[in-house]
Order: structure tokens, then C-alpha cells, then sequence
């Protein structure tokens, strides 16, 4: 049976869709309905009829309506013959189906455009639930997940405690080792004083050469005219001034990587030092247990020599001191074996901390010389300017007075390749200070 789309039998009004019978459609002369009863194989007719429409929509069902009318509609009432019943309303009855089948139309797509609705949100449903599926599944993943973070971050803490165990024995370890540093720092803080003393000492002598040489350039502005030969031998000093200021700057980056190296002995001294102190502690406690297992090899060995005399007596006595006085021999065998092992890391470590403390004396040796070349370069560079400022008392005395404007152009030249060096000096003393590793590791 073809699935019903829309009640006929209520938008009709033909008849009850349970009832057993209905009468003629018509309209009789007092207004109401015919009282024509049709029953049997018309009743049933009209019933499969109105099924028919209603396996299809209201609007498709319109064409049926003749013949819905043809049957419903009387034929004759049995008394006159001559009349045919109410079949000439047919065109009345089927304009009033028509209208209720148009009512039946709007409910009809009203109720498509439900079942649209319904279906389209069955369909999301569908998608929801499969999401649903899908986010529960995703969260059960990141629940595994977040099980396996945790056992991860428990085993990171313990991973974390063991780290800050043996960072506390570096810190002990470092303890240790901070007087023998804290010495080394104060010698090289010395030394850095004893440096900067001296550049102090070579900036202020700059600084007065340098205002020497401004009011030489002032008096030398007033002379008119130089000679040639005088501007040859100024220039020849200021060329052999500029070589030895280079000098003196190759000699502070000399000073400088001895000092890098100078660290570098250091604190390779200090781990030979702290080496020999571990392996001195080893031998000692070896040479205490050799002792005592002697001490045990000769008591046993008394035992041994009493027991003989009564051997005869204590058979398995004596045999079992005898077993036990070997395996006493053996493990001083033993630590014989370990005390001369101990002894040759000793004297290897020795060795280093002699070629180490060897490597530190020609540092200071280097050093020394380096800081004698540097006052010699100094020495000479002074007198290098006494002589210029000889050369220029000679040309203000000349009884000629023939100083030419080149000759003024130089010395004010001069007096800023002066004021340059001061200035470099003055940054030689803060590199040294941020080279030093010993300052930067107090800092």
C-alpha cells in the first residue's frame, strides 16, 4: 500500500475514513446534503478512489476529481425516472474539492518542508554524533597522553633531584678550590694595579706633552716662514713617534694573551694541585691499610710457626690458618699492586704541577720583560719629544726666523696624533680590565 500523503477523506468531507457507508454528496433542495445512500460496490469504489489520492500530493490528485464526482454524486432517486439525481452539480462539488484540495496543498507543503527540515537535521545529527564519536575518542588519546606526561614529569623530578645532588657536591668541590683562587685573584689584581698605575703614570705624561705641544703650536702660529730641512726632520719624528705608539699598542695585546694565557696556568695548576691533594689522600689511606695488613701477615704468620710445633695434634687448625695466611698474602699482594699504581699517578701528576708551576715562572719571566720593553719604549719615546721640543727652542732662537706655515700645519697635526694616544691608552686600561677572566669571574 502506497504511503498516504494527505487526508482525503477529512478534506473531501465524502465521508469517515472508518465509517461502513455515506450518502450522495449533492445538495438537495433544503440546502443540505442528499440523504442518497450509496453503498456496495460503489461505497467501495469511492473508498479506492480516495485511497488513490491520497498516495499522491493534493496537486496531482485534481485530475481524479471527475470521477470522484461521478460516483458520489446519485444517479436517480427511484420515484422519477426522468431526472438524474444530483450528477449535474458535479461541476459545483468539484470547484468546492478543488479549494479545500488547494488548503490541502499548503498543509501538504508545509508538512515536505518539515519532513526537509527533519531530514536535514537527522543528517546533522548524524554528523554530530559522529563528531562526538570522534572528540570522545580524542579525548581519551589525550587522557592516555596526559598519563604519559605525568610519568614523564616524574621521572624529569627525579632526573631533577639527582641534578641538584651533584650540583651540591660542584658547589663543595668549588668551595674547596675558592682560597686558592681568591690568592691567584689578589696577585693578578696586583699586578693589574701595578699596570694601571703605570698607564696612569705614561697618560699623564701625555697629557703634559700633549699641552706642551698646544702652546708650542700657539707660539709657532705667530713666526711667518720655516724652513725645509726643519719639515724633514719633523716629519722623520712624527713618523718614528707613530712606530713606536704602534709598538706600544702590539706590546699591550702582547701583555694581554700572556695574561689569557697566564689564566689558563692557573686554573690548569689548580686541578693538578687539587689531583695531587686526591691522590696523596689515596696513598696515604693505602699505605695505612698495607700497614695494618702487614701487621695482620706477621701476627698470622706467628700463629703459624706456633702452630707448627703442633701439628701433629691440630691438623685441620693448621690447615685452615694456612689457607687464611694466603688469602692475607694475596690481598697484600693486592694493595702492593694498587700502592705502586697510586705511587706512578702521583709522580705523573707531580710532573704536571712541576711543568705547570714551570710554564707560570716563564710567564712572569715574559711579563716582566714585556713591562721593561714597554718602560724602555716609553723612555724612548720621551725622549724622542724632549728632543723635538729641543729642535723647536732651536728654531724659535734662530736668528732668521724662517718657519714656514707647513711647519705649523705639522705641529698642530702632531698635537692630535697626541691627544689620539692619550685616548688609547685610556682604552688599552678598560680592555685589559674586561679581558681579565679572574675579574670576570669575581664579578
Amino acid at each position: 500500500m502506497a504511503s498516504r500523503e494527505w487526508d482525503a477523506y477529512s478534506s473531501l468531507n465524502i465521508m469517515s475514513r472508518y465509517s461502513y457507508g455515506m450518502t450522495c454528496v449533492g445538495t438537495n433542495r433544503h440546502g443540505g446534503r442528499c440523504g442518497w445512500s450509496l453503498e456496495g460496490r460503489l461505497y467501495n469504489d469511492i473508498r479506492a478512489l480516495l485511497d488513490t489520492m491520497e498516495g499522491r500530493p493534493p496537486n496531482e490528485a485534481i485530475e481524479l476529481l471527475g470521477e470522484l464526482a461521478r460516483l458520489s454524486l446519485c444517479t436517480d432517486w427511484g420515484r422519477d425516472w426522468s431526472r438524474q439525481g444530483h450528477q449535474y452539480q458535479a461541476d459545483e462539488v468539484i470547484s468546492r474539492w478543488e479549494s479545500a484540495i488547494m488548503v490541502a496543498e499548503k498543509e501538504y507543503e508545509n508538512r515536505m518542508g518539515l519532513r526537509r527540515g527533519i531530514h536535514v537535521v537527522e543528517e546533522n545529527w548524524g554528523k554530530v554524533e559522529a563528531k562526538t564519536e570522534e572528540l570522545q575518542a580524542e579525548i581519551e588519546r589525550l587522557r592516555v597522553q596526559l598519563a604519559n606526561e605525568q610519568v614523564n614529569v616524574g621521572n624529569l623530578k627525579e632526573e631533577k633531584a639527582e641534578y641538584q645532588q651533584s650540583l651540591s657536591q660542584k658547589a663543595q668541590t668549588i668551595e674547596r678550590t675558592t682560597a686558592e683562587q681568591d690568592k691567584l685573584r689578589a696577585e693578578l689584581v696586583t699586578l693589574e694595579s701595578q699596570l694601571s698605575q703605570e698607564i696612569d703614570r705614561a697618560t699623564t705624561e701625555h697629557v703634559n706633552l700633549s699641552t706642551q705641544v698646544e702652546n708650542l703650536t700657539r707660539e709657532l702660529d705667530l713666526e711667518s716662514k720655516a724652513s725645509s730641512k726643519y719639515q724633514s726632520d719633523l716629519l722623520q719624528t712624527q713618523t718614528h713617534r707613530d712606530t713606536l705608539a704602534k709598538e706600544a699598542d702590539n706590546l699591550r695585546s702582547q701583555l694581554d694573551v700572556e695574561r689569557q694565557k697566564s689564566s689558563g696556568l692557573v686554573l690548569g695548576l689548580e686541578q693538578a694541585e687539587t689531583s695531587r691533594t686526591t691522590l696523596s689522600n689515596e696513598k696515604r689511606a693505602i699505605q695505612s691499610r698495607l700497614e695494618s695488613k702487614c701487621q695482620k701477615f706477621e701476627e698470622l704468620t706467628a700463629e703459624l710457626s706456633q702452630l707448627k710445633t703442633n701439628q701433629a695434634t691440630h691438623p685441620i687448625e693448621t690447615e685452615a690458618l694456612r689457607i687464611e695466611l694466603v688469602s692475607e698474602h694475596e690481598t697484600s699482594t693486592r694493595l702492593h699492586q694498587e700502592l705502586s699504581t697510586t705511587k706512578e699517578d702521583l709522580s705523573i701528576t707531580e710532573l704536571a704541577l712541576k711543568e705547570a708551576q714551570a710554564s707560570l715562572k716563564t710567564y712572569q719571566r715574559d711579563n716582566d720583560k714585556l713591562q721593561t720593553e714597554a718602560a724602555d719604549r716609553e723612555k724612548e719615546y720621551s725622549d724622542s719629544i724632549t728632543a723635538l721640543t729641543n729642535q723647536i727652542d732651536f728654531f724659535r732662537s734662530h736668528p732668521f726666523k724662517t718657519f714656514s706655515t707647513t711647519l705649523i700645519d705639522i705641529f698642530k697635526r702632531r698635537a692630535k696624533v697626541v691627544t689620539g694616544f692619550k685616548r688609547n691608552a685610556r682604552s688599552s686600561k678598560r680592555v685589559v680590565g674586561a679581558n681579565d677572566p679572574e675579574v670576570n669571574c669575581s664579578a
